[in-house]
């Protein structure tokens, strides 16, 4: 529904009745078995259930019901689809379900619901595929089933799916739960839809269903996401007047984060106080926020200075808030301070992770020193943290600062693969920035990295064209895409492929001052 039909009812003429004090929703049930397994398949080997005869048809396989209870290799399969499901695993989770269908085993509501739990988050094409295929197979899905599919089209913002799913639910003569409205009540959130929200409020309460601090936590999460922090706040006023529930630090959290988006440091650290004066101590997270809300301003001596006031109150840094700390430095290309603070880590036994040194790489790539960037490679594998593809995409522009186009394409042709990676766009990039810087500019071996970007299947953006054309030229560039058949990058304003050789090259003649700069339009 839209904005517009707040006031009319989303559901049709179909009303569920009020739904008594006493009464609950059904559960699932998870079911356990103790005997020995059969399933010992490589999942790799498994059939694809998509591509069965019976899949190709429509026609939905005819499985015997040889008997009311469950197998133990049923029991086993759906043990084995909930690890995926807890796992996020979504092949392996259909490969598992088409390995029962091909031995005639018959997928009981426990192994569907973990096959649709499995699903990407937001995939709600995936989501109908598989309920679809409980119909046609006289499985008739439960509240779990439906719940997850709403929850999906919520995490996707869309409030139409979640409404759709919801008369569904309803026509198949399932009550919507206390989770089913939150889950749309924060779809209307992340859209920014306060009106929407406050109908499935009123209708939740109509049925009798009382708003808990969980769902209502979740719901002013949303709000925050979406940016919309007078709502969020708005909500909190509300909690104690209209629902009887206080805010815990969780609720507190919420706004304080949702400030730190918006790099208000003032307000932030208001909220924070709030906290204190509710009679609750804040956490490491609440702190994090703060830290967060002063690294977004660039205001690292105050985010510094507030981590040492909590470590003097007593409470334990974890890695996300170094983490924040070392980002801090990057932005203010510190690289002393942030080997202090990675010193200062050993000191909490605070283990560091692939953040902490890929911030620690592109402080020393912003300085142009790639050597300190092979001295964190070197001090990651001491520490057993392997590198990722941005830890290479942060030596590479390093390396492109220096111009040593040598030691780049090294980088990119044996050290990336050694590592188990592929290059992304950001690295092909840092390696034609260091051919412009190389004196003379090196041609030819830009053009080899041009052809392997498109011979990889990655999509050129539009800094990869903006770099060749100040290489190689307008006219090589557009012969280039020619031959090799790449699309150019579209206008996000207008939606129309527009000419990057042409503009990237005004842009670069603007810089150099050779171009004066169009004056404003009119206003």
């Amino acid at each position: 529904p839209g904005p517009s039909e707040v006031d009319e009812n989303p559901l049709g003429d179909y009303r569920p009745r009020p739904r008594p004090d006493h009464h609950r929703p059904r559960q699932r049930q998870q079911q356990h078995s103790h005997g020995d397994a059969a399933w010992g398949d490589d999942l790799s080997e498994l059939l694809n259930w998509k591509d069965e005869p019976h899949r190709k048809s429509g026609r939905s396989p005819r499985l015997p019901r040889s008997s009311s209870l469950v197998s133990n290799e049923v029991l086993q399969c759906s043990r084995e689809l909930d690890e995926c499901a807890k796992a996020g695993k979504p092949q392996e989770a259909e490969h598992i379900l088409s390995h029962m269908l091909a031995r005639q085993l018959e997928p009981n509501i426990v192994c569907w619901t973990s096959l649709i739990d499995a699903s990407p988050e937001g995939d709600t094409a995936s989501i109908n595929f598989v309920v679809n295929k409980m119909i046609d197979m006289q499985i008739q899905p439960d509240i779990v089933t439906y719940n997850i599919a709403v929850t999906a089209c919520s995490n996707a913002g869309d409030v139409n799916g979640a409404t759709d799913w919801m008369k569904k639910m309803l026509a198949a003569g399932q009550d919507p739960d206390i989770r089913t409205f939150t889950s749309v009540i924060a779809a209307c959130a992340r859209t920014g839809d306060g009106e929407q929200a406050a109908f499935w409020m009123n209708e939740m309460s109509r049925l009798g269903l009382k708003m808990d601090i969980i769902a209502l936590n979740a719901i002013l999460s949303s709000f925050v996401k979406s940016g919309n922090l007078e709502q969020a706040v708005s909500w909190i006023s509300r909690m104690e007047r209209d629902f009887g529930l206080v805010p815990e630090e969780a609720t507190f959290n919420s706004i304080i984060s949702g400030f730190a988006m918006k790099k208000d440091s003032t307000k932030a650290i208001e909220w924070f106080e709030r906290l204190k004066a509710a009679g609750l101590r804040p956490t490491v997270r609440a702190h994090y926020f703060i830290l967060k809300a002063f690294v977004s301003a660039a205001r690292q001596r105050e985010a510094e200075a507030w981590f040492n006031n909590m470590i003097a109150d007593g409470v334990h840094p974890d890695i996300y808030t170094f983490n924040i700390l070392v980002k801090g430095c990057s932005n203010a290309q510190d690289f002393s301070g942030a080997i202090r603070l990675y010193n200062q880590m050993k000191e909490f036994d605070v283990a560091p992770n692939v953040d902490t040194f890929n911030s620690m790489a592109i402080i020393a790539a912003k300085m142009g020193e790639p050597k300190h960037v092979e001295s964190v490679l070197e001090e990651m594998a001491k520490v057993e943290v392997a590198p990722n593809i941005g830890t290479f995409a942060a030596w590479l522009n390093g390396l492109a600062r220096t111009g040593d186009v040598q030691k780049a394409m090294e980088v990119l042709q044996h050290r990336i693969p050694t590592a188990s990676l592929q290059p992304d766009v950001r690295c092909f990039t840092a390696v034609m920035s260091a051919c412009i810087v190389a004196k003379p500019r090196r041609k030819q071996e830009a053009e080899v990295v041009f052809r392997k970007l498109a011979a990889s299947g990655l999509r050129p953006d539009r800094k990869v064209y903006e770099t060749m054309d100040s290489i190689v030229g307008r006219n090589r560039v557009e012969a280039l895409v020619k031959e090799l058949n790449l699309p150019l990058p579209t206008n996000e304003e207008g939606g129309k492929n527009k000419d990057v050789a042409k503009d990237s090259r005004d842009s670069y003649r603007r810089k150099r001052g050779a171009m004066p700069r169009a004056p404003p339009p009119p206003r």
